[in-house]
């Protein structure tokens, strides 16, 4: 037994074990970091929030009157959105990889930017495609052209603030990764 303690204390894990201690904490604290927390919050959201939708749209917005293809489409658009945010979450949920606590926070910064360009292309899509389904069976006139180009201004600030969020967002954690380098 005591040559086992020997071998131990004489290892290279006992000469680095501040370095494994301080690494060990810093993981923690990135993983649990707010902003990462109001990311995963703000994704179970838009989950459940487009699964519902999902499931009374064709009722509830009188499905049956637009086209087959256009109800698809609108399907398709939602489960993308869904699929987009799974993904995120998935990704989130795990952001230490591997050994190497350097390399592994410059490829988390790499998900971060993937996941907003990702969450930002499924938005757009689904934008698109809630305006279609909504509009297909309008007749317009002057009010309703206006109502439809409202609706299109409110996506893009919409989306620009997705945009900005996610941005601010990642500032965030960037600073505290770089806190973490330091």
């Amino acid at each position: 037994m005591d040559e086992l303690q020997e071998l131990w204390q004489g290892s290279e894990h006992d000469q680095n074990s501040k370095f494994n201690k301080e690494a060990f904490f810093n993981m923690i604290k990135l993983k649990s970091h707010p902003e990462l927390m109001r990311i995963r919050i703000k994704m179970i959201v838009e989950i459940v929030s487009m699964l519902l939708l999902l499931a009374i749209y064709f009722d509830a917005f009188d499905g049956a009157e637009r086209p087959f293809w256009l109800n698809i489409l609108f399907v398709i658009s939602i489960i993308f959105y869904v699929l987009s945010d799974v993904n995120a979450l998935v990704q989130l949920s795990n952001p230490i990889r591997g050994n190497n606590l350097l390399l592994s926070l410059s490829s988390f910064k790499k998900v971060l930017y993937l996941n907003r360009n990702l969450n930002l292309i499924s938005s757009f899509i689904f934008s698109i495609m809630l305006w279609l389904y909504f509009m297909f069976v309008v007749d317009f006139d002057n009010l309703k052209v206006i109502m439809a180009s409202g609706m299109v201004i409110t996506f893009i600030v919409l989306m620009y603030l997705s945009f900005k969020l996610w941005n601010n967002r990642i500032k965030k954690i960037e600073e505290s990764i770089t806190d973490l380098n330091d």
